[in-house]
C-alpha cells in the first residue's frame, strides 16, 4: 500500500484517477463513460478499484482513469460516503473516518 495525494472536487460525479497508476496496480476496465473536462468531452475507461482513505476502506469504488491529467479526483461517487468538515477561514479540512 502507498499513500497518494488526491484533490477533493465536489463538482465531479465520479473519481478520476490517471491511468499509469491504474496499470500499475493491475486494474482492468470492462466499461467507457465519457467526461467533460473544460467544455471538451472525451471517452474515457471505468475501472472498479479499492480505495483506502485513513483506516476506512472502499471496496469496489468506479473510477475513470485519465491519459491527460496526473492527478488523483476524488468525485462524489466517493465524498458521499464521507463525512468532511472545510473550515474556510483556517484553511483547515477534516474528514471522519
Amino acid at each position: 500500500m502507498r499513500e497518494i495525494l488526491a484533490l477533493i472536487d465536489t463538482g465531479a460525479d465520479i473519481t478520476v484517477v490517471p491511468t499509469r497508476i491504474l496499470k500499475k496496480i493491475g486494474a482492468s476496465s470492462e466499461d467507457h463513460t465519457y467526461i467533460t473536462e473544460g467544455g471538451i468531452s472525451r471517452r474515457a475507461k471505468i475501472f472498479s478499484v479499492d480505495i483506502q482513505i485513513g483506516i476506512r476502506r472502499f471496496p469496489s469504488v468506479d473510477v475513470v482513469g485519465d491519459n491527460i491529467n496526473d492527478e488523483i479526483i476524488l468525485g462524489r461517487n466517493l465524498l458521499n460516503k464521507l463525512v468532511i468538515t472545510l473550515n474556510g477561514p483556517k484553511q483547515e479540512l477534516e474528514i471522519k473516518i
